[in-house]
């Protein structure tokens, strides 16, 4: 999908790819927030997993969106910038998109009128 993207000039937002939703017949560690191999690179990096996620989305060209609501985890998130994530270590975090789930959001609705919100 994101080759498809790129090709076609179109940016991929991940939004609240830290979500740590409990599905029915999911466990609690279906989140990548726990997923052991994220949690080795952030402890070899000395960072949080939710910055290793983070970064993978910005060394990817991918727009990332991630929630919170407490100011120390706002600030942490942004704090992304100051450590690069090796070849391997992408190549790592890529290998577990195949084997977890993965959700795409195409909201049914567009904005009321013909007027594009993103004009000047």
């Amino acid at each position: 999908m994101r080759e498809y993207c790129a090709k076609n000039n179109i940016i991929i937002t991940s939004y609240s790819p830290l979500s740590n939703l409990k599905r029915e017949n999911e466990s609690d560690d279906a989140s990548a927030l726990f997923n052991p191999v994220i949690q080795e690179i952030a402890k070899s990096k000395n960072k949080s997993t939710a910055q290793i996620i983070i970064r993978w989305h910005l060394q990817n060209g991918l727009v990332v969106i991630p929630k919170t609501v407490t100011l120390e985890r706002l600030t942490e998130n942004a704090h992304v910038y100051d450590f690069v994530l090796s070849d391997n270590e992408i190549r790592q975090i890529d290998k577990l998109g195949e084997t977890h789930r993965r959700r795409f959001v195409n909201p049914p609705f567009n904005p009321p009128g013909d007027k594009n919100i993103f004009d000047d």
